[in-house]
């Protein structure tokens, strides 16, 4: 028989691992603070209104507006509504910027795209002014927790449901931590190597989290299949590691697939300079890897520990009751 990798035997060292690196991420956290994007920390918008057939390239505009404005910087172009232009400009920037910086930003745009007639333009009014925004951070990060909770509540009934002549609640409460910590785990990532939360990030947390939720109804699956055709025969505890084990292939190959469609994003967002991609595709790379060691490592190992904790709880009340009955 081919030896079993002991992911069981193995649940402490996995722990500290999965600890440590929460705890870098929260540290991390505290003293730098997590780079917010401009629709969690609010900033400023500028539109330019320029007249030209052809659009300009927003790598360049990107490149300028980085440059000066600092940060966190968005850019895109569209259609005005307007006699005079046909096209706009909107510069997003996640700093507040100073009226020299608006007046260095214009020059240097006017210098570079010459030819375009380009000016700062207020598509409401027609007069070239700065647009000055504030997102409402508080209520977007409130919104963001509760889909979160509403989404893991969800998952708890679904998989408790599924599962509910094998485990119920207590498979539930496993699948839960295992979404809970990709998801602490997700955002960690972020605060150590500096990628802006944005609505991108929380995309590429809610698609990991669904990967995490599909590993582990197989591994559960699996898991409840092996319970009952093995019966008495293993404990639960080599029932689980079997389990882990026929079903490790399989999501290997999920994984393996799923990341490399990620990275290869990544490197044409790289190449053709669309860098806010990456603030999708390297998060939901590295949920992909985090929630197959969440469910993989941690949850189906802590699972069994809290199962074989309950009967062994049972069975020293059996013998307790056992010794009492003999007493009497």
């Amino acid at each position: 028989m081919k030896k079993q990798f002991d992911f069981i035997g193995k649940f402490k060292i996995f722990s500290i691992a999965a600890s440590g690196f929460l705890l870098i991420g929260l540290i991390c956290a505290i003293v730098f603070g997590a780079a917010l994007s401009i629709e969690f920390g609010g900033g400023s918008r500028i539109v330019y209104a320029y007249d030209a057939e052809e659009k300009p390239e927003i790598s360049e505009i990107w490149k300028i507006a980085s440059g000066i404005c600092g940060g966190d910087v968005q850019v895109s172009v569209g259609s005005a509504n307007d006699e005079e232009y046909t096209s706009v400009i909107t510069v997003l920037s996640a700093d507040s910027l100073s009226d020299s910086q608006r007046g260095e930003l214009l020059a240097a745009l006017q210098e570079k795209f010459a030819d375009y007639d380009l000016e700062e333009f207020n598509p409401d009014s027609g007069i070239p002014v700065l647009s000055a925004f504030s997102a409402d951070t508080d209520l977007l990060l409130v919104k963001c927790a509760a889909a979160l909770v509403i989404s893991a509540l969800l998952v708890f009934f679904l998989i408790a449901f599924r599962f509910r002549k094998s485990g119920g609640f207590s498979v539930a409460t496993a699948v839960v931590s295992a979404f809970a910590l990709n998801a602490l785990a997700v955002y960690c990532f972020c605060v150590i190597f500096r990628i802006s939360l944005s609505g991108h990030t929380g995309a590429a947390i809610m698609a990991a989290l669904v990967y995490t939720l599909i590993a582990a109804m197989s591994i559960f699956g699996r898991i409840r299949e092996n319970r009952r055709k093995l019966g008495r025969s293993k404990t639960i505890t080599e029932i689980v590691n079997q389990s882990l084990n026929e079903t490790l292939p399989q999501n290997i190959h999920t994984a393996v697939i799923l990341a490399s469609i990620f990275v290869v994003l990544s490197i044409f967002a790289i190449i053709f300079n669309a860098l806010p991609l990456l603030c999708f595709t390297l998060p939901m790379i590295f949920g992909i890897v985090s929630g197959f060691c969440s469910v993989v490592c941690l949850a189906a190992p802590l699972w069994v520990r809290w199962l074989v904790n309950k009967q062994n709880k049972e069975a020293e009340k059996i013998k307790a009751r056992k010794k009492a009955s003999a007493r009497r």
